[in-house]
């Protein structure tokens, strides 16, 4: 390997690694709120002390960006991008530590954002240090950034960056979690994107017992809904490279299956179609009233290649068609995105990560989930791939990263950066 010594400087760092990744999670940096001050303060001097340039953009007040940049030359360009924001612990009872105390046991952290994706943060502030350190020959600059609210949409944070011309490269990673053991290594270079639908229905009050005296806002509503739902069944006609990266992802979703006892060919089915799910219901004030206001919020998941707005106008019209009156849908869209799976910094990375981890085959895969790689994709055109530490346990309780897969994945960047700087 041509940067071998560099890239086993990594092993070195372990520690060092651990810590930076326990003291990550020891920010409360849940969202909501997605106050990130203290965090991002935190990386900002971890970067200051080592030299790099940094920038700290503030869109609210507790959303802060952080800006790390190390340059040598005028050559390429090349983005990490990654979010301190992490879920809502939840219910305490339900966790076996402290979820903000990183706490290293049986080689794993725990801890809430060890998994998505404060490992993944620490992987990419040692490597960056390591390239520093050790006065890594390259040419051109590397970009880290941090943002704040990735969990809630990415509005104040990638979004905000990449529409002010804060972030630009001529190739991304954003370090969402991909690849670990457990799992398999993958290289994700495609995701389904968001149709949030919002579906109010106003009706008109009255006593319950004479309700032909009023109109059922729920009635209506859940009429509307059934008619989103069916749209489950719609078949979707993929362009044919989506086609091809869908075929690709099987092997890796089959591993998948069998670990959870799941039928092999249920990946297959969720990426052959929208999926729909009515995620919250609010209506009415009491039994015995004939509600005048309900409302629905849906998540609709649209494959690459589907076009959001289509989508929506559909439903306008399905809705309209249907003669219920009183009905209002208002929407919020993360557009699906996918990369050509021959392309070179596709290339390029899946070759890095065979080299470090000795996989014989590395898999390209869809998402089901939607990241902030489709603003850098979609907004700049940027060959973006999503590639982290991570596992099933990133949103759940007792979530936990295992060291060896941090580690890894430090090493695997390293050799990205270099190799892509070269």
């Amino acid at each position: 390997m041509k940067f071998e010594r560099i890239v086993k400087g990594i092993e070195n760092k372990r520690d060092e690694m651990v810590k930076l990744c326990c003291d990550l999670i020891g920010f409360k940096s849940e969202n909501p709120p997605a106050n990130v001050t203290d965090i991002a303060y935190f990386i900002r001097d971890y970067f200051e002390e080592r030299g790099f340039k940094v920038s700290t953009y503030e869109t609210k007040k507790g959303k802060v960006n952080v800006s790390a940049r190390l340059e040598k030359g005028e050559g390429k360009k090349l983005l990490w991008n990654g979010h301190m924001d992490v879920v809502p612990a939840g219910r305490r009872e339900n966790w076996a530590t402290d979820p903000f105390i990183g706490v290293v046991r049986d080689g794993k952290i725990f801890g809430r954002g060890a998994s998505d994706m404060k490992s993944g943060v620490a992987a990419a502030m040692v490597m960056a240090s390591q390239l520093s350190e050790m006065d890594a020959d390259f040419n051109g600059r590397i970009q880290l950034d941090f943002v704040p609210d990735e969990e809630t949409g990415g509005y104040h944070g990638t979004k905000y960056l990449v529409e002010r011309g804060l972030s630009l490269g001529d190739a991304c990673i954003v370090g969402e979690g991909t690849s670990s053991r457990v799992w398999g290594i993958a290289v994700r270079i495609a995701e389904k994107g968001i149709l949030d639908l919002k579906i109010s229905a106003l009706g008109k009050t009255s006593h319950a017992s004479v309700p032909f005296l009023g109109e059922n806002a729920i009635d209506k509503l859940m009429r509307v809904l059934s008619i989103v739902k069916e749209m489950e069944n719609k078949k979707i006609e993929l362009p044919p490279i989506v086609q091809r990266i869908i075929d690709q992802s099987m092997l890796y979703y089959e591993g998948i299956a069998k670990y959870y006892s799941l039928p092999t060919d249920v990946f297959r089915q969720l990426f052959s179609k929208m999926t729909i799910n009515i995620g919250v219901i609010k209506g009415g004030v009491k039994t015995n009233v004939v509600p005048d206001y309900a409302e629905a919020k849906v998540d609709i998941r649209l494959l690459p290649g589907q076009n959001p707005e289509e989508t929506y106008s559909e439903i306008e019209r399905k809705v309209h068609d249907s003669g219920i009156r009183g009905i209002g849908l208002d929407k919020d869209v993360a557009l699906p995105s996918y990369e050509n799976p021959d392309g070179a910094f596709v290339t390029l990375v899946k070759r890095c990560v065979a080299e470090i981890t000795g996989a014989e085959q590395v898999n390209t895969i869809i998402g089901s989930g939607a990241t902030d790689a489709r603003y850098i994709r979609s907004l700049r055109g940027i060959p973006t791939v999503i590639l982290g530490p991570g596992n099933q346990s990133s949103h759940s309780a007792n979530e936990y990263v295992d060291i060896m897969d941090m580690v890894i994945m430090s090493k695997i960047y390293t050799l990205i950066a270099l190799e892509f700087l070269s």
